[in-house]
């Protein structure tokens, strides 16, 4: 690409109309600097702000991919355009869970989450994705990130928990049912969760004991038969 083709690509796109006419030139102006930098070979090392989902396409090649090399640099602003652009993502990759596209939801919570990094429920639910997909590598990641931000939220340590039982690491397991009963003890899932993993464990009074507990909580969405195990839970992707 060249400078002329660059310029095109800027100016290809319409100013939001709540924008006045100067700040969209600056707008422009910045990204033009940025991929004149870029055509050179040059690193790009000051802040971006990013005030728009116009200002940050701008600065993405023909192939998709940001001519920016350090994510950092860019500094996003909590504005309207922003926040719209926010939701649109997030719809698009709730819309994507719910039609079972996981691919596409993870495209799109990738897409939010570099618009906002420190989001608890987007990284949560980028989580449940990546499990979907078999990531579970990053989808402990992003559940760890999502408890540093809030470690006070059940869902994700119940969520964890539960793929931490399924990678047959038990006592992470149960740590994290621990945890989140103790955040929130009202928590049929979590009694649940810790009752099916306490059965498996051969812990069969423990087991029975949460049981009834989630059963106690929530009557209608846990069974309890002949002293086994019979299950029927709610759909807990937390949207």
């Amino acid at each position: 690409m060249e400078m002329i083709d660059a310029q095109q690509h800027v100016n290809s796109f319409t100013k939001p109309a709540s924008y006045n006419l100067n700040a969209w030139q600056s707008v422009k102006q910045k990204a033009m600097a940025i991929w004149e930098c870029y055509l050179a070979g040059e690193e790009w090392n000051e802040e971006i702000a990013i005030t728009c989902k116009e200002s940050y396409l701008m600065l993405v090649d023909s192939s998709g991919q940001l001519i920016v090399r350090d994510n950092n640099l860019l500094s996003w602003v909590h504005n309207r355009h922003n926040a719209e652009w926010l939701r649109k993502l997030e719809t698009i990759a709730l819309q994507a869970v719910k039609s079972g596209n996981f691919d596409r939801a993870l495209l799109y919570f990738n897409k939010a989450l570099r618009l906002r990094p420190h989001s608890f429920i987007n990284l949560y639910r980028r989580g449940v994705v990546k499990m979907k997909l078999y990531h579970y590598k990053g989808a402990l990641e992003d559940f760890g990130a999502a408890i540093a931000i809030d470690p006070n939220n059940e869902l994700v340590y119940i969520k964890r928990g539960v793929l931490y039982s399924m990678l047959d690491m038990d006592q992470r397991a149960m740590d994290d049912y621990n945890k989140a009963i103790r955040i929130a003890p009202e928590s049929s899932e979590a009694y649940q969760k810790r009752g099916l993993l306490r059965h498996s464990l051969g812990d069969i009074m423990g087991a029975k004991a949460d049981l009834k507990m989630a059963n106690r909580l929530v009557p209608s969405k846990l069974t309890y038969l002949n002293g086994g195990l019979n299950t029927h839970q709610s759909n807990r992707f937390a949207a």
